[in-house]
């Protein structure tokens, strides 16, 4: 099930349409449509980095771990 909150990375990329057209445009500039970006591309594409930098962020921020009860009081179930 996906949550449909800006911390979810696609939501938030869908509510700022401003921010995936920059994206677009900095990867057709730097890339253009011939071919997908490698890694000798990163440092030309500061807005996309930032833009994932930002994801990971709020997906490590917002992730919830689901531990067993036995873990978490200490195993005196």
């Amino acid at each position: 099930m996906i949550a449909l909150s800006p911390n979810n990375p696609t939501v938030a990329a869908l509510c700022f349409p401003e921010i995936l057209k920059r994206i677009q445009a900095e990867l057709d500039n730097i890339v253009g449509r011939d071919r997908l970006p490698t890694f000798d591309d990163e440092s030309l594409l500061p807005f996309l980095g930032a833009f994932i930098k930002e994801v990971t962020r709020r997906v490590h921020l917002h992730s919830s771990i689901t531990l067993p009860a036995d873990m978490v009081d200490g195993g005196s179930t």
